[in-house]
């Protein structure tokens, strides 16, 4: 799904590295062309939705770069939660993208990390990802088509269609199927990957979450 990453302190992977149709249907009068163009002006006139990117690192300067160059266009604010990193991430990530907004990491682990992240973000959406390179900036865009549509919270998953991971081994998919299967029977859910961080969702729902943790488990 991505191009191979070096481990990260955050993480145990390895970088993968129509036509249109009639305005009128037959049998019905055609409407005047004011009102098409009314009808048509109050269309444009909605405001898109706004997405921010939250990315927690450390020590991830040999990656960084990398990521921020293949960001989708969607995105309109990138934010990184540096968790007191000792190389040069911070210097490499404004080097590729000058008005990225840093936020210094308060407490330890990735959970603490994401909150600090949620609680900078303005955008309407929210996406986090990881910082090391397994997981593809490019397909943000279709997070944000599916909750353009009506949805309000989207997982990525290595194990559809497209997907995929070179860090996967026998004993961790059989770990991950276990408790993939445990969480669906829980929630009547229909997950296909349980264990993995892309995800995006509405920033209206923060406060309805109460996000607490301050590990890995605040990864839905």
């Amino acid at each position: 799904m991505a191009k191979p990453s070096a481990r990260s302190d955050y993480n145990d992977r390895s970088r993968p590295a129509q036509l249109p149709s009639p305005l009128v249907q037959s049998g019905e009068p055609e409407p005047p062309i004011a009102s098409v163009r009314r009808k048509r002006s109050r269309a444009n006139s909605v405001k898109p939705l706004t997405v921010s990117l939250v990315i927690p690192v450390k020590n991830e300067a040999r990656n960084i770069g990398w990521v921020l160059q293949q960001v989708a266009d969607e995105v309109n604010e990138v934010i990184l939660v540096d968790g007191n990193s000792t190389d040069a991430t911070l210097i490499t990530a404004r080097s590729y993208l000058p008005d990225i907004k840093v936020v210094t990491q308060e407490g330890l682990g990735k959970g603490c990390a994401l909150r600090a992240g949620f609680l900078a973000a303005t955008g309407d959406i929210i996406v986090m990802m990881d910082a090391d390179g397994s997981m593809a900036p490019q397909e943000i865009r279709h997070f944000v088509h599916f909750l353009n549509n009506g949805y309000d919270f989207v997982k990525g998953s290595r194990f559809i269609a497209g997907g995929g991971s070179l860090d996967i081994t026998t004993f961790r998919r059989m770990g991950n199927r276990f408790l993939l299967e445990v969480f669906n029977h829980l929630y009547d859910g229909d997950l296909t990957d349980l264990c993995y961080g892309f995800v995006a969702f509405h920033r209206r729902y923060l406060e309805t979450m109460a996000l607490s943790a301050t590990g890995f488990e605040i990864e839905p």
